[in-house]
């Protein structure tokens, strides 16, 4: 927020004033940004727990992430976003391909986007033996 209210006209106390009401009014708020962007990435990208974790450690919100589990954990109760995702990767990928590399595929791609092994292993397993 400071380096879009530093790129205005506004002197530097306007500016401050600025910021600490937002801050205030909980607008400018790392468990609130956490949420969003925990609900918005586990909804729309189907990104595992994992990978939303790694993202938000980067930014350096580590207090934030009880907030996000939390939020994810109430999305996610049974895994359907990763039954949903295995089951659209699966028909993408050729039928050439014999069974146990596509499965192999089907593992990484979900891996790739976060979900912990033992999940994955149940969304493959239903696959194996397929034709």
């Amino acid at each position: 927020m400071m380096l879009r209210l530093e790129k205005t006209t506004l002197s530097e106390n306007e500016q401050l004033e600025i910021l600490n009401r937002l801050v205030r009014d909980r607008f400018v708020d790392d468990d609130r940004f956490a949420a969003i962007y925990c609900r918005d990435k586990a909804l729309h990208a189907l990104w595992g727990w994992i990978k939303i974790r790694q993202h938000l450690k980067r930014w350096k919100l580590d207090h934030a992430l009880p907030t996000a589990h939390r939020v994810w954990m109430e999305l996610n109760p049974n895994n359907d976003g990763l039954a949903a995702l295995s089951a659209s990767k699966w028909k993408q990928m050729p039928d050439n391909l014999p069974v146990n590399k596509r499965c192999a595929r089907l593992s990484r791609f979900l891996l790739s986007r976060g979900y912990p092994m033992h999940d994955v292993i149940e969304a493959v397993r239903p696959y194996f033996g397929k034709e």
